[in-house]
C-alpha cells in the first residue's frame, strides 16, 4: 500500500516554528525536575550530573541516526516508515507495524506524563498554603482531564492556524529557564561543595554502582523524550529534508545546554540533597522552594511553569495526533477509515486528535485506580521510544548502510566509518536504556520498589497482537514508497 497524501495538510511549519514545537515538547530542564528524585536516589548528585552527560551522548547518536534517515525520507510516520523501507523482503509489514505501534504507545505515555506534572503542581501548591488539605487522587484526575481537554482544543482550534504560538511557548520556556538559573545561584547561600557535586557518589538502592548508575541514567533519558517530534510533523514543514535533521540536532544541543545548566544551578543551590530526597510533598515544588529561598517567589514561578506546561502538552498532543493519523492512513488501526480523515474546515486530523485525547484521558483513570500503575505507564514511554528508535537503525545496519537506501547526496550525511559507529552505538545504547529503564528501584525488590513498566510493555504487546489479529493482519500494508518521488528535492 502506498503512502499517499490524498488529504494533504497545509505547510504550517518553518524552521523556527518547528524548532519551537520540538524543543517545547522535550523541555529538558523541566524534565530533569521530574526525574530528579530517582536520579539522586540512584547515586546521588554525581550520578545525576554525569548521567545527564551520558544521556546526552546517547541521544546525539540517536538524533544523528534519525536525522540521516529524515533527510532522505521526510514522512510523518518517522520510525515505522523507515522500518518499512529498510526491512528485508517479507518482513516489511511486521517490523513496520511493530515500530508504528510502539511509537504511538510512547507518545501516549509522553502526553500523560506532561499532563500529570502541572496537575500535581496545582494540588501541591494548595497543600503548601493549606497544611490541613490532603490532595485526593480524584482531584488530581479532574485537573488532569481539564488540562488534556485544553490541549485538545488548542491543537484543533489554534495551533494549526497560529503556528507562531509555538514560538510564544518556547520563548516562555527559555525565559523561565533563565529566571530559575539566575535566581537559584543568586539567592542560594550557602551553596553545595564541589565534592558533593562531583565526587560524593551515594547509592542506597542495593544495586552495584554500575547498575544503579545505568538505571538512573535511563530515567534521565526522559529529558529527550519526544526527540522524534519533528519527524512526525515533516509533511507540514517546508523543506523537510533539510529542516527536520537540523531541528533534531538543535533540540539535543539546546536541550543539553538548558538541562545541564539548570541541573548545576539546582545542585549548587541545595547544599543538602538528602534533605531534598526525604522532603515531604511534591519534589519539583520543593526544588523551587529550596532553590528560591522564598515561598511567594517559588509560588509565582510555579504558576508560570503551570502555564508553560499547558503549551508543552498542547504541542505533544498535536504531534501524537499526527502520528495516529499517519498510522491510520496506512490502516494500522481499527476504524482507520475514520481516523485518517482531515477535517475540511479545520484542516486537521480531527478524529485522530479526538482519539489521542480519549486515550490520554483514559490514562488518567488509571491514576485514580493506582498511582503505581500510572507511574509504570509513564516509565514505559522511555522503553517504547527506545524500541522505536532501535528498529529502523538496526535495519539500516542490516542493509549495510546501502547507497541505494542512503543516497550520497542526502542533505544530512554521516560519512563512512562515522556513520557505522554512530548507528552501532545507537542500537547498543537503545537496548541498554530499554532494559535498565525496567529495573526495580531497589533490591531486594518489594511491591513498593518494583518497577512495573515491564508489565505495561507486556499489556501493550497483547493489545498490538489483538489489533493485528482482528484488523491489521488483513488491512495493514507496509508503506511502499515511490522512491523516485521520495528522493526528489
Amino acid at each position: 500500500m502506498c503512502i499517499t497524501t490524498s488529504q494533504p495538510t497545509r505547510k504550517q511549519f518553518g524552521p523556527s516554528t518547528l524548532f519551537a514545537l520540538a524543543f517545547t515538547i522535550c523541555n529538558s530542564w523541566t524534565s530533569v525536575s521530574g526525574t530528579l528524585q530517582l536520579a539522586l536516589y540512584e547515586g546521588g548528585v554525581p550520578a545525576l550530573v554525569y548521567g545527564i552527560i551520558a544521556a546526552t551522548l546517547i541521544f546525539i547518536c540517536i538524533g544523528a541516526s534519525l536525522a540521516e534517515l529524515a533527510s532522505v525520507y521526510p514522512t510523518a510516520g518517522g520510525q515505522y516508515h523507515y522500518a518499512s523501507i529498510l526491512a528485508p523482503a517479507g518482513w516489511e509489514r511486521g517490523l513496520s507495524y511493530t515500530a508504528g505501534l510502539v511509537t504511538v504507545f510512547s507518545w501516549i505515555g509522553i502526553c500523560a506524563a506532561i499532563a500529570m506534572i502541572p496537575s500535581q503542581y496545582i494540588t501541591a501548591l494548595a497543600s503548601v498554603y493549606h497544611p490541613t488539605y490532603v490532595a485526593q487522587r480524584w482531584q488530581v484526575f479532574l485537573i488532569y482531564e481539564g488540562l488534556v481537554l485544553i490541549g485538545l482544543l488548542a491543537g484543533v482550534l489554534l495551533l494549526k492556524r497560529f503556528a507562531w504560538l509555538h514560538i510564544v511557548g518556547v520563548v516562555e520556556t527559555f525565559s523561565l529557564f533563565l529566571v530559575n538559573f539566575i535566581c537559584y545561584l543568586a539567592r542560594s547561600k550557602p551553596k553545595a561543595s564541589n565534592e558533593v557535586i562531583w565526587v560524593d557518589y551515594t547509592d542506597v538502592t542495593g544495586w552495584p554502582d554500575g547498575i544503579s548508575f545505568l538505571a538512573g541514567m535511563s530515567s534521565l533519558c526522559f529529558m529527550y523524550c519526544g526527540l522524534d517530534a519533528a519527524t512526525h510533523m515533516a509533511e507540514e514543514c517546508t523543506g523537510p529534508k533539510r529542516t527536520v535533521p537540523k531541528i533534531i540536532m538543535a533540540t539535543i544541543a539546546m536541550g543539553f545546554i538548558a538541562g545541564f545548566s539548570y541541573t548545576m544551578a539546582v545542585v549548587y543551590a541545595i547544599p543538602d540533597p538528602e534533605a531534598l530526597i526525604n522532603s515531604q510533598g511534591y519534589l519539583p515544588l520543593n526544588v523551587q522552594i529550596m532553590g528560591w529561598r522564598s515561598l511567594p517567589m517559588a509560588t509565582g514561578i510555579t504558576c508560570a511553569m503551570i502555564v508553560m506546561a499547558i503549551s508543552i502538552l498542547s504541542a505533544a498532543q498535536e504531534t501524537a495526533s499526527r502520528l495516529t493519523w499517519v498510522f491510520a492512513r496506512d490502516h494500522g488501526f481499527i476504524c482507520s477509515e475514520i481516523l485518517m480523515t482531515i477535517h475540511p474546515t479545520l484542516q486537521v486530523p480531527l478524529y485522530a486528535s479526538l482519539a489521542t485525547w480519549a486515550i490520554v484521558s483514559l490514562c488518567g483513570v488509571l491514576y485514580v485506580i493506582s498511582d503505581t500503575a500510572f507511574n509504570a505507564l509513564l516509565g514505559s514511554a522511555v522503553t517504547f521510544q527506545q524500541i522505536s528508535y532501535m528498529i529502523p537503525i538496526a535495519l539500516l545496519l542490516y542493509q549495510r548502510r546501502s547507497a541505494e537506501l542512503l543516497p550520497p547526496e542526502r542533505p544530512f550525511r554521516l560519512p563512512g566509518v562515522l556513520g557505522w559507529l554512530v548507528n552501532i552505538l545507537t542500537v547498543v545504547f537503545t537496548v541498554v536504556v530499554a532494559v535498565f529503564s525496567n529495573f526495580p528501584l531497589a533490591v531486594p525488590a518489594t511491591s513498593e520498589s518494583m518497577n512495573y513498566a515491564c508489565v505495561v510493555v507486556v499489556i501493550a504487546l497483547v493489545i498490538a497482537l489483538v489489533n493485528w489479529w482482528f484488523h491489521a493482519k488483513n488491512q495493514y500494508g507496509a508503506p511502499v514508497h515511490n522512491m523516485a518521488a521520495m528522493l526528489a528535492d
